[in-house]
């Protein structure tokens, strides 16, 4: 065997466990779950059930015909948009505001790594205590230094109205505070690989950016964010 096929089959044999793990927990579940969409059968009926049954789109008419689903959609969407984008632009700003070296560089880098590894029930108690309308540190803030008139419940509120340069208009808060705590809580997951593909950028791109006269900004955008856009995707 040449030494590529080597190579290619101990490749093989590294991956293979994780492979079938993967496969064992999170492929045939999924394919599992969608062909049970296709079919009408109550959940007693799931544990006896074979590939094929009594197929119908019957369950998706009745999905699709549902008065909260298009709703339920957009909020879902805008949960899982905002949330990404929110948590990925976080961990951008955090992973180039930490990545040059300075005092205390360490500490603060293994701070940014507490909001995903703190249990998420924890973290949750934090998040409604600080919120409370009672005695949550947010309201006590906003009262005394942007002078709030009313404490506001964050997490209970479905539309906030806000007045902004004579306009106004409605804000989903509850659903946007739960945004602010994912993109709070997830942030560190997209630091991580964003500082490690940094880290891994040449010295030499940037430097020879300086001596064109490249600003700060031009040297990101067409410098560090074409490296970092295939980590980000």
């Amino acid at each position: 065997m040449t030494a590529s096929r080597r190579t290619n089959r101990a490749g093989l044999a590294f991956v293979s466990p994780t492979f079938l793990v993967v496969l064992v927990v999170v492929i045939l579940p999924i394919l599992w779950t969608v062909l049970l969409a296709f079919q009408h059968a109550k959940l007693v009926d799931i544990q006896g059930m074979g590939l094929f049954g009594n197929w119908s789109l019957h369950n998706f008419e009745e999905v699709f015909d549902s008065a909260g689903f298009w709703s339920s959609l957009g909020t879902t969407l805008l949960y899982t948009v905002g949330a990404t984008f929110g948590s990925v632009l976080l961990g951008l700003v955090a992973a180039l505001a930490l990545r040059k070296p300075f005092r205390g560089r360490g500490l603060l880098r293994a701070a940014m790594l507490l909001p995903y590894v703190a249990p998420v029930v924890a973290v949750a108690f934090v998040w409604e205590v600080a919120l409370s309308p009672q005695y949550g540190i947010v309201n006590e803030w906003g009262q005394k230094l942007f002078g709030w008139d009313d404490p506001i419940a964050f997490l209970s509120t479905r539309e906030y109205e806000v007045h902004l340069l004579g306009l106004h208009f409605d804000i989903p808060l509850a659903l946007l505070t739960v945004i602010a705590f994912e993109c709070w809580r997830y942030f560190p997951f997209a630091f991580l690989f964003i500082l490690a593909r940094l880290q891994a950028v040449p010295d030499g791109l940037e430097e020879a950016a300086m001596v064109d006269g490249a600003t700060p900004t031009q040297r990101f955008r067409h410098i560090l964010l074409p490296q970092l856009m295939p980590v980000i995707a």
